[in-house]
């Protein structure tokens, strides 16, 4: 779990938090990534961001204890008792958090495809195909995704939908 676990942009798209599995959270400036970037000639295509400006660490602590940073790192922590559930096989407790989660933030694709696994090992194929179908929508390039969608399709004998899943 110490990886990138999930991400969120500042409202104004300049500020960047990542948090990881073992609850730390990395803010990056973009604005100062870009500059850094372009100093390089390494800049992409897109308009610019206002200049970066220095932030000492009284800044930063305040944004990071920002509403919209606070409360991801609330679903995020939800997230992960979710999978500490699943990872003891306690699958209607970890459907019950990745539900909490996905109540919280309808975008969080992780969740819809982790309550899909768990709703799949309650056999619980309906939910499941839901919850993977939703995962797919949100992460169309993630394969994993798209495995477990077709092996729900296998599990429930559909395999029409489990050919259009691999096609």
């Amino acid at each position: 779990y110490g990886g990138a676990a999930g991400s969120r942009f500042s409202p104004d798209g300049t500020w960047l938090a990542v948090a990881t599995g073992n609850h730390t959270v990395h803010l990056w400036d973009l604005r100062a990534i870009r500059s850094a970037l372009a100093d390089m000639d390494l800049d992409w295509d897109l308009p610019s961001y206002a200049p970066a400006v220095s932030h000492d660490i009284g800044k930063a602590s305040r944004l990071e204890a920002s509403g919209e940073v606070v409360e991801f790192l609330k679903v995020r922590d939800v997230f992960l008792r979710g999978q500490e559930l699943a990872d003891t096989k306690q699958w209607q407790e970890a459907v019950d958090r990745f539900s909490e989660v996905i109540q919280r933030d309808r975008s969080y694709c992780d969740a819809y495809n982790e309550r899909g696994r768990a709703h799949a090992e309650l056999k619980q194929w309906t939910e499941a195909e839901a919850d993977f179908a939703k995962a797919a929508e949100l992460w169309s390039d993630q394969s994993g995704v798209w495995y477990s969608r077709a092996l729900v399709c296998l599990a429930r004998d559909d395999i029409d939908g489990y050919r259009k899943t691999c096609a």
